[in-house]
C-alpha cells in the first residue's frame, strides 16, 4: 500500500532477488570483475518492503543483518568495496502453520529470527485469516473520490517531510520523555522475554522511534519545522503495541507470564 498509494520506497521479492539483487552483484567483464549494488544500499534513508523475508537463505540473512546493523555494506571478495545502507525496513514474511494453530502465536517468529534478531525488530504484526471479514475483501469497489490525488500528494510530502528531519530536528519535550521511561519500564514487565524479547532492554528506544513516527503522521511540527513528540504520542503508541501484543493473534502478554 505505501508503495502504491504514495509512491516512495522499495519493494522486492526474495524469491526472485536473492543476494545479487539484495545486496551486491560481482560480475566480470573484459577488464576484471564489476562490484554492483543492491536494492538495499541503492535505497539509502529510504524505505524498502521485502516480501518473502522468511524465503531468504541463511548465509544471505546474516549478510544482511550485520551489514543492517552496522548501517553500511561491506564487501570483501574478488572485489572490494563499502555502500551506506541506512534503511528503513518492512518484512512480510509467512510461518510455517496458520496462527490459530499456536497455542501462543508469538512464538511462531522463533521459526524465522533468532533472540538477538527479534531483539532489532521495533514492532511485529501478525495477520490472521480472521482479521478481514470476507465481505470486506469480496465486494465491489467504488470509484476512487475526487479528493483522493490530493490525499495521495500530501502523504508523500508528509512522508518526504519526516525522512528529512536531522536528529537535532527532533525534539522530544520532558513529559514525553519521561512517559516513555515510563512505560518502558512497564512493558518490559508485562511483555519482557530473553528468548522472545521484542519489548528488549532498549524499547525506551524503539518507543522513543515509534512516537516520533506517529508525531509526524500527525505533522506535528514547529514553526520551524521541527519535530515536536508529546505525551499524547507516546501514549497513543503504547495503547497500539498493548493492543497489539495482547491480541489473539499474538498472546504475548500470557505467554511471558508462564515463561
Amino acid at each position: 500500500m505505501i508503495k502504491q498509494f504514495i509512491g516512495l520506497g522499495t519493494y522486492v521479492i526474495v524469491e526472485t532477488s536473492g543476494r545479487t539483487g539484495l545486496l551486491y552483484s560481482i560480475d566480470e567483464g573484459k577488464e576484471g570483475h564489476v562490484l554492483s549494488y543492491g536494492e538495499f544500499p541503492l535505497s539509502d534513508r529510504g524505505l524498502v518492503i521485502i516480501d518473502g523475508y522468511d524465503r531468504m537463505q541463511p548465509e544471505e540473512r546474516a549478510e544482511f543483518r550485520e551489514s543492517y546493523r552496522q548501517g553500511f555494506l561491506k564487501v570483501r571478495r574478488v572485489v572490494s568495496g563499502q555502500a551506506p545502507m541506512r534503511v528503513r525496513i518492512i518484512a512480510c514474511e509467512n510461518v510455517k502453520q496458520a496462527l490459530a494453530a499456536y497455542l501462543y502465536p508469538c512464538v511462531s517468529l522463533l521459526e524465522n529470527y533468532k533472540a538477538p534478531d527479534i531483539a532489532r525488530i521495533d514492532l511485529a504484526i501478525p495477520y490472521r485469516r480472521e482479521d478481514v471479514a470476507p465481505e470486506e475483501i469480496y465486494r465491489t469497489h467504488q470509484a476512487a473520490p475526487d479528493w483522493l490525488p490530493n490525499l495521495m500528494r500530501a502523504l508523500k510530502l508528509s512522508v518526504q517531510l519526516a525522512w528529512s528531519r536531522r536528529p537535532d530536528q527532533v525534539r522530544f519535550n520532558p513529559e514525553a520523555v519521561e512517559e516513555i521511561e515510563k512505560e518502558a519500564l512497564r512493558l518490559d514487565e508485562k511483555y519482557g522475554l530473553s528468548d522472545l524479547p521484542l519489548v528488549s532492554r532498549d524499547f525506551d528506544k524503539k518507543l522513543a522511534k515509534l512516537s516520533a513516527g506517529y508525531a509526524a503522521w500527525r505533522c506535528a511540527y514547529d514553526q520551524d519545522w521541527n519535530l515536536q513528540v508529546e505525551r499524547g504520542h507516546v501514549q497513543h503508541v503504547v495503547a497500539l503495541i498493548e493492543r497489539i501484543y495482547s491480541s489473539e493473534g499474538m498472546r504475548l502478554e500470557e505467554y511471558a507470564k508462564i515463561s
